[in-house]
């Protein structure tokens, strides 16, 4: 049994609206939001604000728009990794600007990228450089996306169990 304990923050249906309202404008001010609630005060909007940043709820951040930056095509890259040798790919991976997200399986044997590109060469390109140096890759597949229909920036949990 293991001796680490997880809480997880009680979060309700106004947090949740809270948090929706700051994914559709991240810079929509406490008075504002209270009054689109209308059911907290300005003041209580800041506590609840403050409590989900502590709390890792939330992190108020920029999102960069790739496209804008004038890289339409994700790449979502999958490594099958020896899993003694998955902290040096990961540390060696997040060292690359190119980098946008990596994430390991349960098991450790696979590591999931994401890395944009201009278009498909260019983004092969950027995930043959990235991967050249990395110890322990034994495969590599590569899903290029050029559309995206939701993103995680958009994404606020059920409180519904069920879903």
């Amino acid at each position: 049994m293991s001796d680490v304990s997880w809480h997880t923050p009680h979060i309700d249906e106004t947090d949740r609206q809270l948090i929706e309202l700051l994914q559709g404008n991240g810079r929509t001010s406490t008075c504002e939001i209270a009054e689109e609630l209308n059911c907290l005060s300005d003041r209580g909007i800041r506590y609840r604000l403050e409590r989900l940043q502590r709390e890792s709820v939330i992190h108020i951040t920029a999102i960069v728009n790739t496209r804008r930056m004038g890289f339409p095509l994700m790449g979502d890259v999958f490594l099958d990794i020896a899993p003694w040798k998955l902290l040096d790919a990961v540390k060696k991976l997040a060292a690359d600007p190119r980098v946008c997200y990596i994430a390991a399986s349960p098991d450790l044997t696979e590591l999931s990228l994401q890395v944009n590109g201009y278009d498909q060469p260019h983004l092969m390109q950027i995930v043959g450089e990235i991967t050249a140096h990395v110890e322990g890759i034994t495969s590599i597949r590569v899903v290029p996306l050029s559309r995206v229909f939701r993103d995680v920036t958009r994404w606020v949990p059920s409180l519904d169990p069920e879903g």
